[in-house]
């Protein structure tokens, strides 16, 4: 029989994996808001915590004026009201990027509302569920890694091929979604196998 984690605790992983993964896309946190301690989270937020407080802001290492925030809505269903009014804080902020975590399943209504602030404003959605593991530390999921222009322009160069022509991954992949892939970038994937070599390939997001 599966034991049962209770409400405070699963809030406390999908936070902290939330966290995990923005890091994971080249952001930055406050020391205080690297809480990978479920004690320490308790002290902060209580046992019931308010999901207004748990939002967290994350800055890129590469350009200070790159940031995204990471928001918790503990609504039955994510609304227009909800989401304009993350927007417009993210405007007071200079926030461009978001991440909502929604505690049930996302709607399409709610995907829909998010893509009319494309491309202003980038609204990233995931479930609770979707965050109760980081997929990237699964055994059988590779490295991916983004390559920058100035590496994709090199690659393909040397292969003499536009992107276009590169095996794809699709936009809709969970890795796309959990790095925050655009499309026509290209990733790096590195395989390792069981054998101990290592394959290497490359894909671009369509």
């Amino acid at each position: 029989m599966e034991e049962q984690i209770s409400s405070t605790e699963k809030i406390f992983v999908v936070r902290k994996n939330a966290i995990k993964m923005i890091m994971k896309r080249g952001f930055v946190l406050q020391p205080q808001d690297d809480m990978t301690e479920y004690d320490a989270f308790v002290r902060r937020f209580g046992e019931d915590p308010n999901y207004e407080e748990l939002s967290v802001v994350g800055v890129k290492l590469s350009d200070k004026r790159d940031r995204v925030i990471v928001s918790f809505n503990n609504s039955s269903s994510l609304g227009v009201i909800a989401i304009k009014q993350l927007v417009e804080h993210m405007k007071e902020e200079d926030i461009a990027s978001a991440v909502i975590v929604v505690k049930n399943k996302i709607s399409n209504y709610a995907r829909q509302a998010c893509k009319k602030f494309e491309p202003v404003f980038h609204l990233d959605l995931f479930s609770e569920n979707e965050l109760l593991v980081d997929i990237t530390e699964h055994f059988l999921v590779p490295q991916h890694i983004l390559l920058s222009e100035k590496e994709k322009a090199a690659l393909l160069e040397r292969l003499s091929i536009p992107a276009d022509k590169l095996p794809k991954i699709s936009i809709d992949d969970p890795i796309c979604h959990y790095y925050g892939f655009k499309e026509g970038q290209v990733i790096k994937i590195i395989r390792n196998s069981l054998s101990g070599g290592r394959s290497v390939a490359f894909r671009v997001v369509m």
